[in-house]
C-alpha cells in the first residue's frame, strides 16, 4: 500500500518555517487590505470639503451672466456645470455610506473579497465624482472664457 506521505518515487517538499521578515510583511499586507476601505472614506470626506467650495469658485468665474447674454446658451453650459457638481458631490456622499454584503466571517476568502469589494465600491465612485467635477471645470472655464471674449485654447 502507498503511503500518503510519500507518494511511489516522489520526494517530500521541504518547507522552511516563516522567518520574522516574511511574518512582518504578511501582517503588513494583511493591515494594507483591511484599511484600504478607511482610507478611501478619508479621501472621501476630503472630497466633500472640496466640494463645497467649488460653487463658490463657479460664482466667483461666472458671474450672473449679464442681460445681453442672459438668453445665451450658456447659461445652459453654466447650468450643466452645476448638474455635474452636484452628481459628483452626491457619489463622493455615498461613498461614505456602507454596502451591505452578506458574508460568513469564518471564510478567509469571503473576507478577502469583502475588503477587495469595499475598496473597489469606493474607488470607483470617487472616480466618476471626480470625473464629474473635473467636467464641470472644464465647463465653467468654457463659459468664463467667452464671457470674458477669450477664445479657448486650440488643440491644434
Amino acid at each position: 500500500m502507498e503511503d500518503l506521505q510519500h507518494p511511489k518515487g516522489k520526494n517530500p517538499i521541504k518547507t522552511m518555517p516563516l522567518t520574522t521578515v516574511d511574518k512582518a510583511l504578511m501582517e503588513a499586507f494583511a493591515q494594507d487590505l483591511v484599511s484600504q476601505a478607511s482610507r478611501l472614506d478619508e479621501l472621501a470626506k476630503n472630497l466633500i470639503t472640496l466640494g463645497l467650495a467649488i460653487p463658490g469658485l463657479f460664482v466667483t468665474f461666472v458671474k450672473p451672466i449679464p442681460k445681453p447674454h442672459s438668453d445665451s446658451p450658456l447659461n445652459l453650459f453654466a447650468i450643466g456645470a452645476l448638474v455635474l457638481w452636484f452628481l459628483g458631490f452626491a457619489l463622493v456622499l455615498w461613498s461614505l455610506f456602507p454596502k451591505k454584503y452578506e458574508i460568513d466571517p469564518t471564510n478567509l476568502s469571503q473576507l478577502r473579497e469583502y475588503f477587495f469589494e469595499t475598496a473597489k465600491y469606493k474607488r470607483i465612485l470617487l472616480s466618476l465624482a471626480c470625473m464629474f467635477w473635473m467636467a464641470s471645470f472644464f465647463i465653467v472655464f468654457y463659459v468664463w472664457w467667452s464671457l470674458a471674449g477669450i477664445s479657448p485654447p486650440s488643440l491644434n
